[in-house]
């Protein structure tokens, strides 16, 4: 195969006419045989010309993919209803390994990763080679085209750049990625297990090394399969080889470019911070009027923002293709002032529909304003491990720490001893928190007393773990408790039990049993109505809406506001897990969720205050900030703008 690819690049070679690369920050390759010729600049402002006919084919390509998606989606409920459950979550996938649906279900899986990388990276390259070429944009011919790229890929290593761009770039967080999944992330509690464990953290390293490594090597693999129309293979190796020959001058171009649109993007958003700040100066007007103007031309710069942040991965796709068609030395490529006519509705059109549109929005804003834009918020906090990083995690101390911060719930966790008792405590052994390398489950409850539980600077406390019978009396009429049922111990024995204990005291109104088994949950759902349940989970696909469950209680990546919506609509409450930046407290505490549940009990009742003292311009940033339009995220550049419009 290698000889091949050699012979191949031998003979592109010999037909090759010779050119002379330009090694200056905006030159190119700029010679033809035998003679000099002054070397040409790519001004960056070009770049700019195409981005209508960019964001045309970003809005065309995400219909096209939510329509296919939406059919995938529906084929896939058939087959889960065709096993007897309503979702698949985290707690309860298992399946999918053992039956014939299951198999089925993780294919139309890898057919929706094919067809998002078909239309968001391969049609973006296809595009890029026709504007670079000058040829007209027809986009009938370019969706047929994109679709038939398709093949290319169903191979070992196309497969492997399929999951590279569907979980490898969005974890690392750069690099082409797929509108399916751009916005997963490393849950923070994943992260926090991380950090506390060096040989977590080194296989992080690693993973996170090897992710950086493959990237780069295959920076030109796609337009080698679209352009050069190689197999996945020989584009692989012909990638690594053109990075280790031309990684410094493919380098800098690359950073200078992709520097020039985080230029571009801040001076964006300081531009409507400007804008903000000469409309919230305005005095004298009523009311009403003041917020229609800025929901109006704030709006509109974050919609301006909007389309230049949809348009920024097809500007880099159009660079690398420039890049790759200059060093692979076929054709001189530079963009000048006459670009092939638009295919599709004027630009005036566009502008016209989108002025109208913002008139019309600004006003609903306006209209109902307090309900779109509310001055307070009404989730509430929930301290993890009872009391969070204020007191020795789950003991008595740590609960009457977060009551008196006016917690309105304590999270816990329990497991049962050698001699059938309930204890607190999260981990499977009191290594981490009493220095006691041995299982909960291996230990009796005499032996247990003994433990001492470290405070949060690691010395020991006074405070042994406690048991669930000790908690239940002390919290009594005191706050929610959230008892999750944890470890190889939770079972329908402790599930019984617990329910037992909770109904003994008469604290079902205050008590909420949860686990992260979704069988446990069920069964307390349906055999102890009066006792309200939480299913805890951290991904989900299906009617999770319909699961046997009074509560949802989400990890953060999970919790979008369409999910938080629909759990909503099905009478069920939403909590968020765990809460601990003050990024995502902000973030979570504006939303509809019922409650978040956090090791930051302070932090958070800090951020309730700066809600509740909120301008209305606040509260409409605050807004914008929230859920990604067309699958773009653009809550930090507005939170700049906000931050820069304060100052």
């Amino acid at each position: 195969m290698l000889q091949g690819i050699n012979r191949k690049n031998k003979q592109d070679k010999d037909r090759r006419e010779t050119v002379k690369e330009g090694e200056s920050q905006g030159g190119e390759l700029s010679s033809i045989v035998g003679k000099k010729v002054k070397k040409k600049k790519q001004h960056f402002s070009s770049y700019l010309r195409v981005v209508p006919q960019l964001l045309e084919y970003k809005l065309i390509a995400f219909v096209l993919l939510q329509v296919v998606v939406f059919g995938l989606k529906k084929l896939g409920m058939l087959l889960i209803y065709s096993t007897g459950r309503v979702a698949v979550t985290s707690g309860d996938y298992r399946f999918l390994f053992r039956t014939w649906q299951g198999w089925l279900i993780m294919l139309i899986t890898f057919l929706a990763f094919f067809f998002a990388m078909s239309v968001d990276i391969n049609g973006t390259f296809l595009l890029s080679v026709r504007l670079l070429r000058k040829e007209k944009v027809q986009m009938p011919s370019l969706i047929r085209e994109t679709f038939a790229s398709i093949p290319k890929f169903v191979n070992k290593h196309g497969i492997l750049l399929c999951l590279y761009v569907a979980l490898g770039a969005p974890f690392l967080g750069v690099g082409f990625n797929l509108t399916l999944t751009k916005h997963y992330y490393i849950p923070s509690f994943v992260v926090d297990a991380i950090r506390t464990s060096p040989r977590y953290m080194c296989i992080y390293v690693a993973i996170m090394a090897f992710l950086v490594f493959f990237g780069v090597r295959n920076t030109l693999a796609f337009p080698y399969i679209l352009v050069d129309g190689k197999t996945a293979h020989e584009a692989t190796i012909l990638s690594h080889r053109m990075i280790r020959k031309k990684w410094r001058p493919i380098a800098s171009r690359l950073l200078i470019f992709t520097l020039q649109l985080v230029a571009l993007l801040l001076l964006l958003s300081f531009l409507i911070a400007l804008l903000g700040t000469l409309v919230t100066s305005i005095t004298g007007l009523p009311r009403y009027l003041n917020r229609f103007i800025f929901i109006f031309t704030y709006g509109g710069g974050v919609l301006l923002l909007i389309f230049f942040v949809l348009s920024f991965p097809a500007m880099e796709a159009l660079e690398i293709t420039r890049i790759f068609m200059n060093f692979d030395a076929k054709e001189e490529i530079f963009f000048e002032k006459e670009l092939p006519k638009r295919s599709f509705l004027p630009l005036r059109v566009w502008s016209c529909c989108l002025i109208a549109s913002m008139l019309f929005l600004s006003f609903l804003g306006t209209l109902f304003f307090d309900e779109l834009f509310p001055a307070r918020t009404d989730t509430k906090i929930v301290a993890h491990r009872l009391g969070g990083y204020a007191a020795p995690e789950n003991s008595l101390l740590g609960f009457d720490s977060a009551l008196n911060q006016s917690a309105y719930g304590f999270e816990t966790d329990i497991q049962r001893s050698k001699d059938g008792v309930y204890v607190i405590n999260h981990d499977n052994t009191f290594a981490r928190t009493c220095g006691v390398n041995r299982l909960v489950s291996d230990m009796t409850w005499e032996e247990i007393q003994q433990l001492r539980i470290a405070d949060p600077t690691g010395k020991p406390s006074g405070q042994h773990p406690p048991s669930l019978e000790e908690l239940l009396d002390h919290a009594r009429g005191k706050g929610k408790l959230y008892l999750e049922l944890k470890g190889p111990t939770a079972d329908l024995k402790m599930a019984d039990d617990v329910s037992r204990m909770v109904q003994e005291r008469g604290m079902t109104d205050q008590c909420v049993i949860t686990s992260l088994k979704y069988s446990l949950v069920a069964h307390v759902y349906h055999k102890y109505p009066k006792i309200e349940t939480g299913y805890i989970y951290y991904f989900s696909f299906g009617d999770r809406a319909a699961l046997d469950c009074d509560d949802m209680i989400m990890e953060e990546e999970a919790a979008t506001e369409s999910a938080i919506n629909t759990v909503h609509n099905a009478g069920k409450k939403v909590l968020v897990w765990t809460v601990n930046s003050p990024e995502s407290a902000y973030r979570f505490m504006d939303s509809d969720a019922d409650a978040v549940i956090t090791d930051q009990v302070s932090m958070c009742k800090d951020v309730e205050k700066g809600l509740e003292a909120r301008s209305d311009t606040e509260r409409v940033i605050d807004y914008l900030s929230r859920d990604p339009l067309f699958g773009v995220n653009i809550s930090q550049p507005i939170k700049l703008g906000g931050i820069l419009q304060a100052r």
